[in-house]
């Protein structure tokens, strides 16, 4: 008999015979045992965004953090304005700026941002589109053949006048009214509305340069509703081929009533 020394065994054989217990032959090699203690989880990285990134002087934005570890802890880095450190509440300052802002969590890691505060460029000015010229009643640029100035009225002329039909306002002559289209706004007033219905005056927008009317109206009466109250009487002008004529604004009255009349307005449409 060969002593155990002699006789050849296989290695996993003589490994299993040096253990007591030895079960289980294998060639297998056996599992990594596992790390001691839980596998701790990872946060997500500590982020910092802004509600708005461009706000006017003076306003407000929020930032939020998330991802890292709370409390978060808000500054202001660089730049103009203030932040709350709790709530993250950022107040920009009176000037443009562009604002770096920060988070710190509770692990001291750091996340940033920026806030740019920017003053609104001024909306460019919108050019008028409608000329206004108003005529006093007692303007010297207006000439009267008949009647006298009334604070209370306006350029007045009553039935009790010897003065036959007249021009109660005439003129100015003025030559820059330009060439669009327009109207003019005439304010008259009487002393009786029930008498007739007969005409009482005439206005007109007349052009001195061609010598012709541009547009007129016959007032009557009738058109008046209330005795001793203005009344607006609008004509429409075109001045097209007029620009620098010489233009008047007519109120020619017809004897039968007291007549006063008052300012009077002009509005032209201008070049776009």
């Amino acid at each position: 008999m060969k002593s155990l020394s002699s006789v050849t065994l296989p290695l996993v054989l003589i490994l299993c015979l040096g253990q007591l217990g030895c079960s289980k032959m294998s060639s297998s090699p056996s599992e990594t045992p596992p790390a001691e203690g839980p596998i701790e989880p990872q946060s997500d990285p500590l982020q910092l965004s802004v509600s708005d990134s461009e706000i006017a002087p003076t306003e407000t934005a929020t930032l939020t953090a998330s991802g890292g570890a709370s409390p978060y802890v808000y500054s202001v880095v660089s730049g103009t304005g203030t932040v709350d450190a709790s709530t993250g509440v950022f107040t920009a300052g009176a000037t443009a700026s562009t604002v770096e802002v920060s988070v710190e969590d509770a692990n001291g890691d750091t996340a940033t941002s920026q806030i740019n505060v920017v003053i609104a460029e001024e909306p460019e000015p919108v050019e008028p589109t409608v000329r206004t010229i108003i005529y006093k009643a007692n303007s010297k640029r207006l000439l009267h053949n008949v009647g006298a100035y009334d604070p209370a009225k306006g350029w007045t002329v009553g039935m009790s006048s010897t003065e036959a039909p007249n021009y109660l306002i005439y003129g100015p002559f003025d030559t820059d009214w330009g060439g669009g289209t327009g109207k003019a706004t005439f304010t008259l007033m009487i002393d009786d509305v029930t008498k007739d219905t007969k005409d009482v005056a005439i206005i007109a927008v007349f052009d001195e340069t061609l010598r012709s009317t541009v547009s007129y109206l016959k007032v009557k009466r009738s058109d008046f509703s209330t005795a001793n109250q203005m009344r607006n009487f609008e004509l429409d002008m075109d001045l097209a081929g007029r620009d620098g004529n010489k233009m008047q604004l007519l109120v020619y009255w017809l004897t039968n009533t007291t007549i006063s009349a008052g300012d009077i307005t002009l509005e032209m449409q201008l070049p776009q």
